[in-house]
């Protein structure tokens, strides 16, 4: 009978040398059981709890992983060709605005330089020169205008006198002419008289040979042929003095047409010199036009010479930002072609956030909204931002081969729109700089505005 007491199956719940357990036994309760069903409730409840919390929280929240920090990358690249001299830097170098990065060979340029100054030279010299050729030529020909126009006046003047000269000359030929019409008509007349003073004294001496007539008739008719040949001789001397007046007039005449002709020509010799003179304005704009020129060449020449000056600057290449060297890919000896990369610098003092949030997260999303920013190297150092704006599209808009929705099989997809955001004041850690490319964790409490706020459960 013992031996089957021991073999029976003790109840559940009975403890080994405690007798069975039930309702009205006298024995402790089973703490074990208590301990997991007291465990499972608590965790249970915990979980209930942090659940709510959870949904709670995530009604003015937004959370992505999909964001990494940016930054500005400043590629350094030749803007002339050339060999490589010198590399003044090396990787993960700090430098500052100005600090030299690459030096290229500048003998070419220098060269360069020296031949675009000696030709502004020379064109500054043909300026002067075209200048002063200008200036003499200006006064020069305002000065011949001048005398040709007095040369006309005196041609003119002169002409003027000959004309009147040969007009006496021909009055007095007119005169000459008259004189000897008249000394001609003179000696008709005392030849007239000297003939009948001839027949009379003939007459008369032969009636005083016959003694016929008185000797005083005899001695007037003797004294009246005397006179009457004096006068005839005065008329021929008349007439031939007026024949010699006559050719002295017509000699002045001619001369006098001649000096006519002469002033006329000399007239028409002084205007052609006026109007050549004139012309004179026509070569002063030429010179003018040749200084414009000039100018022209010495700007072209100044030109060439800033251009080869700046060729030579370039020679030196600078940094047109502070930051850490990267990409260095340049070696000394290397020939360089303009616009080849160089190497890279990058600000680490100006970077941002950019975090992809799907478009159904953006709905209670605004500008100026705060985030918490959890960067994957630094987990134990958050950082606070805010929102500083939206993308005008989405990532896969502004791909290289952006989405073709136009095909017979259409799956949607959500898409996420990149938002910046950038951190506040005094966020930024020398020690733990944000690098672009860096992963970051974004939270956006989108039930605050620009409020600091806790973001994180």
């Amino acid at each position: 009978m013992s031996t089957e007491k021991r073999d029976q199956p003790k109840p559940v719940g009975a403890v080994e040398g405690r007798g069975e357990s039930g309702p009205g036994s006298s024995g402790r309760p089973p703490t074990k059981r208590r301990r997991l069903v007291l465990l499972a409730s608590l965790l249970i409840a915990a979980g209930g709890s942090y659940g709510g919390y959870r949904y709670i929280w995530s009604l003015s929240h937004e959370r992505t992983d999909d964001a990494q920090a940016e930054g500005h990358i400043h590629p350094v690249s030749s803007k002339v060709p050339g060999y490589v001299a010198e590399v003044c830097v090396k990787d993960n170098q700090v430098v500052a605005i100005g600090d030299v990065l690459v030096r290229i060979r500048p003998e070419d340029y220098q060269a360069r330089a020296r031949l675009a100054e000696a030709r502004l030279a020379q064109a500054e010299a043909d300026l002067n020169v075209a200048e002063h050729n200008a200036s003499v030529l200006q006064g020069t020909t305002v000065a011949a205008i001048a005398q040709a126009r007095a040369g006309v006046r005196r041609a003119e003047a002169q002409l003027e006198a000959a004309r009147k000269d040969a007009e006496s000359a021909a009055a007095k030929l007119a005169a000459a002419t008259a004189a000897r019409q008249q000394a001609q008509a003179q000696v008709q007349a005392a030849q007239a008289d000297f003939n009948y003073a001839s027949y009379n004294l003939r007459r008369v001496s032969t009636l005083r040979a016959q003694s016929q007539a008185a000797e005083d008739e005899a001695q007037l008719a003797e004294a009246n042929y005397r006179s009457t040949e004096a006068r005839l001789a005065a008329a021929n001397e008349s007439v031939n003095l007026s024949a010699a007046q006559i050719k002295a007039a017509r000699n002045a005449l001619a001369a006098a047409q001649a000096a006519v002709l002469a002033a006329e020509a000399w007239v028409e010799e002084q205007n052609g010199k006026l109007q050549e003179e004139l012309t004179g304005p026509d070569q002063v704009r030429v010179a003018q036009a040749r200084v414009e020129l000039a100018q022209a060449g010495m700007q072209a020449a100044r030109a060439q010479l800033d251009s080869a000056r700046l060729e030579l600057e370039y020679c030196t290449i600078t940094a047109a930002a502070g930051g850490v060297i990267s990409k260095r890919s340049v070696e000394a000896g290397q020939y360089l072609q303009p616009g080849q990369p160089c190497l890279a610098v990058v600000p680490l003092e100006d970077t941002w956030v950019v975090a992809n949030f799907k478009e159904t997260q953006l709905r209670e999303m605004r500008t100026g909204q705060p985030a918490l920013l959890e960067v994957d190297a630094y987990p134990d150092h958050p950082f606070h931002g805010d929102i500083d704006g939206f993308a005008a599209g989405t990532g896969a808009r502004f791909s290289l081969l952006p989405p073709e929705n136009a095909t017979g099989n259409y799956v949607k997809v959500v898409q996420r729109v990149p938002v910046k955001i950038v951190l506040r004041a005094g966020e930024r850690d020398p020690q733990r700089p944000l690098r672009p490319g860096m992963n970051v964790v974004v939270t956006v409490n989108t039930g605050e505005q620009g409020s600091p706020s806790a973001l994180a459960p």
